[in-house]
């Protein structure tokens, strides 16, 4: 069990690595709404009042006296451990695996509707609400199936239901695309 769990967080340790690795260099583009987000965190006060609760430590840091793209930074990698947490033990939940759980946490990180959200369009919020997804699927999980033993499949059965997962964030990514390149810029 403990070398399984080890397996499991170095898996997520990385997936979180190469997910913010942008973010660990000087150069930064200020896309979409990121002007608009550090306009949030400048302004502690709107940062209260825009229901983004995990914005509020970055708004602290920068009241503090830290650079404004340093707590943006901060502030994407909260939102993006928590995702990752969030997803582990949704997943974990579920399917009871915790080195497959980790393996769905990584891909529901690091997909191309995540990734585009954050670094192409600079959504914070669309992010952020990524979180809420896998919470969602554990927490129906629990309550209807909570009397069941967790789904014990197979490694080839695993396999399916991660490429099944890949297939439906690719198309996410390509209707989100297709919106996103077709709208007004104003909506953004």
């Amino acid at each position: 069990v403990v070398k399984e769990q080890k397996w499991a967080y170095a898996i997520l340790a990385l997936g979180l690595l190469i997910s913010y690795f942008p973010y660990m260099t000087d150069y930064f583009s200020l896309v979409g709404d990121v002007p608009y987000t550090c306009l949030k965190i400048e302004h502690i006060g709107e940062a209260a009042n825009g229901g983004n609760v995990l914005l509020l430590i970055p708004a602290l840091l920068r009241k503090i006296g830290f650079p404004l793209m340093s707590c943006y930074k901060m502030h994407v990698f909260l939102v993006t451990v928590f995702m990752i947490v969030a997803t582990y033990y949704s997943a974990k939940v579920c399917i009871g695996d915790r080195r497959t759980a980790a393996v769905l946490a990584d891909i529901y990180l690091l997909s191309p509707y995540a990734l585009k959200c954050i670094y192409e369009k600079g959504s914070i919020n669309g992010y952020t609400m990524l979180i809420l997804y896998p919470m969602v699927i554990g927490l129906l999980y629990v309550l209807l199936l909570k009397k069941r033993k967790p789904i014990q499949l197979k490694w080839s059965d695993k396999t399916v239901v991660i490429v099944m997962i890949v297939v439906v964030f690719a198309a996410m990514y390509v209707t989100n695309d297709i919106v996103y390149e077709s709208s007004p810029t104003w909506l953004y």
